[in-house]
């Protein structure tokens, strides 16, 4: 053998060493040690194949069209060229229109530039780059990237020998990558699932708190009021009862909404809706907090926002209150708080509305303004033994104003209050006016109203709860509930409005009731889950007798009832796909539990007239 032979056999050997050592090298490296030892080896391998250049490039779609983004790289001199490559995605229809076709063949470029299409020398030449090996990366039968060799310094085409063992060693680099990025991603999967569970059991603690502290407060105040003697005693308790339980039940609100979120079945419905007067009924609720702590609150309206828009108004007031909520829990008494609604925009139908929530509160620092559209993380541990809440809030409202194509932002200092300010886009609703308060047809020094201690109800607009007093006397109702006290609560609630109750304790038993005497009933009342027979099927069974009785009197029946009697379900399912199994199932409508006697008495006038 001459030296010829005997010096290409002995570089041959140098450049399987350097695989072998590289491989070696990649599967002892730690994840620390990785991208270091990475380089190295490319360097090992370019060091042994006499080259001066060895880069890895990805491939990805955009638009429909193919990519390739060069994601590790190895030069011996980066200084001469790392300003001239571009990083950026590279198109191969416009920079390599042939790579794509012998690439995702598995066949190596392999080529001096001169040699290559025009369009390619161009490209590579830009680079300084004199020949080139590209070796095609098949991933699961898919065309994943390729590795180029580059030489910068003279024309070759590399061997057969070489080809072979470059791709040897330029796939064992993209399958390193890829095992320490499977790796980085376990255990960064890992630490999240840690934090999530660490997030998680610190909300249930808080959850358990949250829950536990309402609980507490009515089953002592129902002590209270069973010992207390006098009538003072007794409202005060019963007071405090009314408190604890609003509070709770808008604890389990917050929790069944997020989960919905987590679940991607949070929806909106569409519904026209008078703004001015949501917002008044919003504001009413907090009314008490504001006087409680002698806070001032003011609010001006655009008048350029329509009267009537077409949305979800309850879960808008929703994202409103939790912010009047907050503003009202962190800003100390005798604070200010002001809430602003501005038409930004306004495209045929569509409006565009900033709302805006200004306080005087205790503020928050850059790290806590990020945490608090976090699901199960509190704004800040300290704070969270000086303030109730769930920390649920502002995660379910920014959901909301998302759904709402809108946007929240926030604005805030330690010390020096916040600022909330989110947009929805709308549709205008009808033109027919409405009898309301008119908050925004105000003059314009009337327009920003103070509320406080000292504010008079009736000189704000604001009427007192109507009469219901024998509102319904002659009208017959059959409520179908198996709970004794939920039975005992609607009595109450209805009993100064004069209707005639009858009572089922299940859905067979209101069955037999009606189709015996459906003449007895103007409207039904009925629960969902009961024993025997649940509301759903007791409702198929009634529209069923219905239709009979139709067919066999020939449809002489009065103009009121040929729709069949109304049947509205009383409920704890509220979520929508409750509402719509109520309605498929042949309900009229839906009242959801806990029963609120205004909502209670607003349906039975819409079906009794």
């Amino acid at each position: 053998m001459n030296n010829y032979e005997d010096e290409k056999a002995a570089y041959h050997i140098n450049l399987l060493k350097a695989v072998n050592d590289a491989a070696c090298l990649l599967f002892c490296a730690g994840l620390d040690e990785f991208v270091p030892a990475v380089r190295k080896c490319m360097g090992m391998l370019s060091n042994a194949a006499e080259f001066d250049r060895l880069e890895i490039w990805k491939n990805s779609v955009r638009n429909g069209k193919l990519y390739c983004t060069r994601i590790c790289e190895w030069s011996e001199n980066p200084a001469s060229w790392q300003n001239v490559i571009s990083t950026e995605f590279v198109s191969y229809a416009n920079n390599l229109p042939l790579w794509e076709s012998i690439l995702s063949k598995g066949q190596c470029v392999n080529s001096p530039v001169r040699r290559l299409p025009q369009i390619e020398q161009k490209y590579f030449a830009a680079q300084g780059i004199v020949s080139l090996l590209a070796i095609p990366v098949l991933l699961e039968e898919q065309f994943w990237g390729f590795v180029v060799c580059a030489d910068i310094r003279r024309e070759r085409e590399f061997t057969p020998i070489e080809e072979s063992v470059l791709s040897t060693g330029g796939l064992l680099f993209v399958h390193a990558l890829l095992h320490s990025e499977m790796i980085h991603n376990l255990f960064e999967a890992r630490d999240n699932a840690l934090s999530a569970s660490r997030a998680k059991t610190n909300f249930l603690s808080n959850m358990s708190h949250e829950i536990r502290t309402p609980i507490n407060a009515i089953i002592g105040m129902t002590a209270i009021g069973q010992s207390a003697s006098d009538i003072e005693r007794k409202d005060y308790a019963l007071g405090k009862i009314e408190n604890a339980s609003a509070y709770l039940l808008g604890v389990i609100n917050d929790v069944l909404d997020i989960s919905k979120i987590e679940m991607k079945q949070f929806e909106l419905s569409q519904a026209e809706f008078d703004f001015e007067k949501m917002l008044q009924k919003t504001i009413e609720i907090i009314d008490s907090q504001i006087a409680e702590k002698q806070q001032v609150f003011s609010f001006d309206i655009d008048k350029r926002i329509p009267q009537y828009l077409i949305g979800d108004s309850r879960r808008l007031a929703q994202v409103i209150a939790t912010l009047l909520s907050n503003a009202v829990r962190y800003t100390p008494a005798e604070g200010s708080i002001r809430l602003n609604a501005e038409l930004i925009k306004k495209e045929k139908d569509d409006y565009i509305i900033a709302i805006e929530l200004i306080d005087t509160g205790i503020g928050m620092n850059r790290e806590q303004q990020e945490r608090i559209f976090s699901s199960f993380v509190r704004a800040e541990s300290d704070s969270s033994k000086r303030y109730s809440g769930t920390g649920l809030g502002l995660v379910i409202s920014k959901q909301i104003i998302e759904l709402m194509h809108g946007q929240l932002r926030i604005d805030s200092s330690p010390g020096r209050g916040s600022t909330f300010t989110f947009t929805v886009q709308m549709k205008k609703g009808s033109t027919q006016p409405l009898h309301t308060a008119p908050l925004h047809k105000a003059p314009p020094e009337k327009q920003i109203r103070p509320l406080g201690p000292e504010k008079d109800k009736k000189q704000d607009g604001i009427e007192e709860k109507e009469n219901v007093q024998n509102l319904f006397t002659g009208y017959r109702l059959l409520i179908v509930e198996d709970e004794d006290t939920n039975r005992e609560i609607i009595l109450s609630l209805l009993e100064p409005s004069g209707i005639h109750i009858t009572c089922a304790g299940d859905g067979m038993e209101a069955v037999r009731m009606y189709t015996e005497n459906p003449e007895n009933f103007d409207l039904i009342l009925m629960d969902i889950q009961m024993p025997e027979m649940d509301g759903y099927e007791a409702v198929r069974r009634i529209r069923s007798s219905e239709a009979e009785l139709r067919q066999k009197t020939g449809g002489a029946q009065s103009a009121e009832r040929s729709g069949g009697i109304p049947i509205i379900a009383l409920t704890a399912n509220v979520f929508r796909e409750d509402v719509e199994k109520c309605i498929k199932a042949g309900m009229n409508d839906h009242i959801g539990k806990p029963v609120y006697t205004e909502e209670l008495l607003a349906k039975l006038r819409m079906y009794l007239g």
